[in-house]
Formats: structure tokens, sequence, C-alpha cells
């Protein structure tokens, strides 16, 4: 089994390097990969441990970046890239962590107010999320469940899902100035020597076509692969993305999306129904450097 789609504490997740690994090697995970938000610090940390004493399976190194494709943000995981140059870039850099979650937190507070909430002072802290917390300072206020109820909001990653990333709501957050294009990021990917993996085309994003979407990313041929397995995506969707797999000649990958949340199973994906074969990731373990996994 594997999981190819886990976050740490060095982005959004709950658990640290070393608590991911010990959960991995009690799945007997083949192959795992930590693929942080913007980030891949989780690779420093992971050299101060001793990794082969708690996990005896492989690592590939791995960052979920994310990018703008018509206005609307996308993710692309990125895998076996060169460490050194894509560390040092600023696409995965502190600064360019904290410019977007400012970013954020500004637009929550303008266009939140426009809508109506009403809410007290609330301060940026680079270490959470922006619209988590301008979410919990919200729902302290009675007057404003009536606009979460309009937009059937009941956690704080709906808000997001539903009117930060929703092209349509009115509190949706433009990305473009902010993050790569498409084009920029698997092309930066490449560059670095990485595959660029479409992360969960299905169930995640806030759009009306997902088809669509794919059909006209793949026609731009720059895709290495599909993620055809993942905690928000069906056995009927996982399946039409191994078809198209097949069809464009790409590789396929799947993970949990694992943070840590209450709720989320790891290394398992269809709503924590199925495990993740290692046998899902064999064209991609062709493709990959093999110098670039770690033992």
């Amino acid at each position: 089994m594997i999981d190819m789609h886990i976050h740490t504490k060095n982005s959004d997740g709950i658990y640290n390097v070393a608590e991911i690994l010990e959960m991995a090697e009690q799945k007997k995970l083949d192959y795992i990969s930590f693929t942080d938000h913007d980030r891949v610090s989780a690779y420093e940390e992971l050299k101060g441990i001793a990794k082969k004493a708690i996990f005896s399976g492989k690592i590939i190194p791995g960052c979920e970046l994310r990018f703008v494709y018509d206005k609307t943000q996308f993710e692309v995981l990125c895998y076996g890239y060169d460490y050194d140059k894509f560390s040092k870039s600023y696409y995965v850099s502190v600064d360019a962590y904290i410019n977007i979650k400012k970013g954020i937190l500004k637009n929550c507070l303008e266009k939140g107010k426009l809508l109506g909430f009403v809410y007290n002072k609330i301060e940026f802290h680079p270490e959470t999320k922006p619209e988590k917390d301008f979410y919990m300072e919200i729902i302290k206020h009675e007057e404003n469940l009536p606009i979460l109820q309009k937009y059937d909001i009941k956690h704080s990653g709906e808000f997001f899902r539903k009117l930060i990333a929703n092209k349509q709501s009115p509190m949706f957050f433009d990305a473009t100035d902010y993050s790569l294009s498409f084009d920029d990021a698997v092309d930066f990917v490449h560059e670095c020597g990485g595959i660029a993996v479409l992360a969960h085309p299905f169930g995640v994003y806030q759009i009306e076509d997902p088809k669509k979407l794919l059909s006209e990313l793949l026609a731009k041929n720059k895709l290495d692969g599909l993620e055809c397995c993942h905690a928000d995506i069906t056995t009927e969707q996982s399946e039409y993305l191994l078809d198209l797999c097949k069809k464009h000649n790409l590789v396929s990958t799947g993970g949990s999306d694992f943070h840590g949340y209450p709720g989320q199973s790891f290394a398992k994906w269809n709503k924590g129904s199925k495990d993740i074969e290692t046998k899902l990731i064999d064209k991609f373990l062709e493709k990959i450097d093999k110098s670039k996994i770690i033992d």
C-alpha cells in the first residue's frame, strides 16, 4: 500500500514527520510522500530523523504546489524533483507562503464585511490558516449564522471551498497575483527534474465541470499524471481518471490528502473506504528518477 499525498505540521497538517513515519510503518506502506502546501521543509525535518529506525518503506520527495487557471486556484503534486533547486525557489519559500496568506486574510476582511459578516479585530498568524481564523471569529457572532446557513457552511473547510475558492462567490479570492500560472507551475517542476501530477481532479475544486477542466489542461500536453485515488474521489471517478491516463499516456498516483483532521483516514481513498494499492504507481515508478527516492 501507499500514500502519496500527506500533509505535516510544515504546512497545515496536525502531525510532525516522525509521527507520520510511525503511522506509515504501522500500516506497512511501501511508499509515502510528504506533500505540504507550497513547502518542502518536511524534508529538512527528515534529515534530523533516523528514518530507517522508524519506517521501513520508501519516501518520494513531494510538494503540493498552488497554481491559478482562469482565476481559480488549483494544485499540482510535484514528485522526484532536485531538492536543492526546488527548495531554493521563491515559489516554495516562507515569504511566498506568508504573502498569499496575508492576501487571503485581507480578502476575508474586506469582502466579508461587504457580505455582512460582523467580526472583531483579527490578527495575522503565519502558522495558521487565515480563512480558518476568520471563520472561527465570525461563528462567535450569532448575527453571522444566517449568512453561513445561506451558503450551507458548517465548518472552515466549507467556508474556504464555498466562499473563498468559488469563483461565483462574493468573497472569491483571485490568487492570480499570488500564484504561478498552470504553464509556469508545470514548467518549474520539469526544470527541477520532477514529475507534475494534477491533484484531486474531482471533489475538491469548486468548479461546475471538472471534466472540462481536465480536457483543457490535458490539451496543453504538459502534465505527467493524474491523482486517480483520493479521499474525495469515488470509484466511478477513479475509473474515469485511469482511462484518461491510458489515453494520454500519463502516470497515475493516489493519496489520502491526510492532514490529521477528525474524520480523515490515513492511506485510504474514497471517503476512507479503500486502501491505496502500490500497483497504482507502477508506471510512475518507471518514470521517476530512482536516485531521488529516499530508502
